[in-house]
């Protein structure tokens, strides 16, 4: 397809993992406009190179698609039957007109409950009068069974006004299912099906932003919307097949599989408000923690001389500071080693800024003390950090954050300082180190080789 590998180079360069398609290589598969000819297995957790994006044969290719799950970028899909527009144009005097205002309704519902502004760019229209909203978010909170996409049917409400049984002959499209694509791939514009037609972006432009960070409460908004029922003092999604009866009967090919023989789990889901309160509340958490780069730990690795295991535990570690800086207003210090890795992730620059922006939802700034400056007090910004890691994350890894205090009992001896009033780890007044830096004091920065960065209230840091 023309300018194909010009599109897969844009969109890497949005940080996305990409798979290309060649239909006539797919014929093993159900849908051979929808199956990957790469490998995007190996592309669920490392990112893709850009040598490797370019040796793929997109001269011949007819499609491009995104590895979902890598970095936590999801696609919602909203599902319509489609196919006999042209039967319906002469039947009801139907335009393509009257189709796509019924798929707008359904869009700017979605982008309402999911948070996100009216024109956002990442909604994809299908060639068969679907769309695709992508954009970055958790794991879901549901049980799904293996190589399956969870998918729900419309409550009784959308499908009696929209349903492909339902009594208002005006409306074609049929609403027929959302589907929560959190992993496999998504075909993206200007692919093409097997009618060559075209998916498109609903803007007809290309998008100049990265997707947005959607929490769950918010997905969770939308099928309540479009999917929540309540039957028999029940609650919850998928909880009733009854209207889907006479489509069963009338359709042979009603066993819900797509794309590369994958299959739909359309399992009822029964709500427990309290259960999902705590899901949510854990929800940016896990999603700040998913985040994998391994040209950064490479980089740490190479630099400290490090073993691979021990770098993904620093990586680790990082991510759960950072995320304790996007969430208190306290201020908040790493400690030295902890440093060393933010240090290493900020040198990869662009990855930082998607980092912060996509799943912490602001830039977290990295400002270094460069004044000792301790006329006036100073919250004690290390101890702030523990005491916010305790809370959310529970013991301190002191094992990469090597806070000397932590292994130091209160009736230690100051033997390193030159100026303690009582205990070394808490109350140094004016603190110097002898033969290593001085723990961390109420002062912030009062030993001379802390090597440390606040963030928080400081109004010279955020």
């Amino acid at each position: 397809m023309k300018n194909l590998r010009l599109w897969a180079n844009y969109y890497h360069n949005m940080g996305f993992n990409l798979t290309h398609i060649i239909a006539k290589l797919n014929q093993h598969a159900k849908n051979p406009y929808k199956s990957a000819t790469n490998d995007r297995f190996i592309l669920q957790n490392r990112r893709q190179e850009l040598s490797d994006l370019n040796s793929l044969d997109w001269e011949n290719s007819d499609g491009i698609g995104v590895v979902l799950g890598f970095n936590s970028l999801r696609a919602i899909d909203f599902d319509f039957y489609c196919y006999e527009w042209e039967k319906y144009e002469h039947q009801n005097k139907l335009t393509i007109e009257n189709i796509d205002k019924t798929i707008n309704i359904f869009i700017k519902k979605a982008l309402n409950k999911l948070n996100l502004p009216s024109n956002y760019e990442w909604v994809i229209r299908t060639p068969n009068g679907g769309f695709h909203i992508l954009l970055y978010s958790d794991l879901l909170p549901f049980n799904i069974e293996q190589n399956k996409t969870k998918a729900f049917i419309p409550n009784k409400k959308y499908y009696e006004k929209y349903g492909r049984y339902s009594h208002d002959s005006n409306h074609v499209p049929w609403f027929s299912h959302i589907e929560l694509r959190w992993d496999k791939h998504l075909v993206l514009p200007p692919s093409i099906n097997g009618e060559n037609k075209s998916y498109g972006f609903r803007s007809n432009c290309m998008p100049k932003n990265l997707p947005i960070v959607v929490q769950q409460n918010s997905i969770l908004n939308l099928l309540n919307e479009f999917c929540y029922e309540e039957i028999e003092n029940k609650f919850g999604y998928n909880l009733s097949f009854s209207h889907y009866e006479e489509e069963a009967k009338n359709d042979a090919d009603w066993t819900w599989n797509y794309g590369e023989g994958e299959y739909l789990d359309m399992l009822p889901i029964f709500l427990n408000k309290t259960l999902f309160k705590k899901v949510d509340a854990e929800i940016t958490t896990d999603l700040a923690l998913s985040y994998e780069n391994n040209d950064i730990l490479e980089k740490f690795k190479t630099e400290y001389g490090i073993e691979e295991d021990l770098a993904k535990e620093y990586f680790i570690e990082v991510k759960k500071f950072l995320y304790l800086c996007a969430t208190t207003t306290d201020r908040l210090a790493p400690s030295a080693e902890i440093d060393k890795i933010w240090h290493t992730f900020i040198l990869f620059t662009k990855d930082y800024r998607q980092y912060c922006m996509n799943f912490l939802g602001k830039f977290i700034d990295h400002v270094p003390e460069v004044r000792k400056d301790t006329s006036e007090p100073k919250e004690n910004c290390l101890l702030n950090t523990i005491t916010n890691y305790e809370s959310v994350f529970g013991e301190l890894n002191n094992e990469v954050w090597k806070v000397p205090f932590k292994n130091e009992t209160e009736d230690e001896d100051c033997s390193n300082c030159s100026s303690c009033n009582s205990n070394c780890q808490s109350s140094c007044s004016s603190c110097e180190p002898k033969e290593h830096s001085c723990v961390f004091t109420g002062n912030c920065f009062d030993c001379t080789d802390s090597g440390q960065s606040c963030v928080g209230e400081n109004p010279n840091n955020l």
